[in-house]
């Protein structure tokens, strides 16, 4: 094999690996899940932090917008977080 399809093959493969690892951070919401989404499609990704053991990671969806799916036990408490309270993330 000729070392320009080796690499033709090795960019594949790790173009492969970089959509499966993506695909395997994304995950589905429940119905019970509460999903949070910034209005601000500029902004960039942060996490949502609800307590020192839980942080929620935010996600793009396909317009650009920060989406964070919480699960349903931490809802409530992610409703109280300061950037729902202000209006930086809307419950969907």
């Amino acid at each position: 094999m000729s070392e320009e399809s080796q690499q033709n093959v090795s960019s594949k493969a790790k173009k492969s690996a970089a959509k499966k690892t993506l695909n395997d951070q994304v995950v589905k919401a429940t119905p019970k899940d509460a999903v949070f989404v910034c209005l601000d499609a500029s902004c960039p990704r942060f996490d949502l932090v609800l307590d020192v053991d839980e942080t929620i990671r935010g996600f793009r969806n396909s317009e650009g917008h920060l989406v964070f799916t919480v699960p349903a036990e931490l809802a409530e408490r992610a409703r109280k977080h300061f950037h729902v309270t202000n209006g930086r993330l809307v419950e969907s």
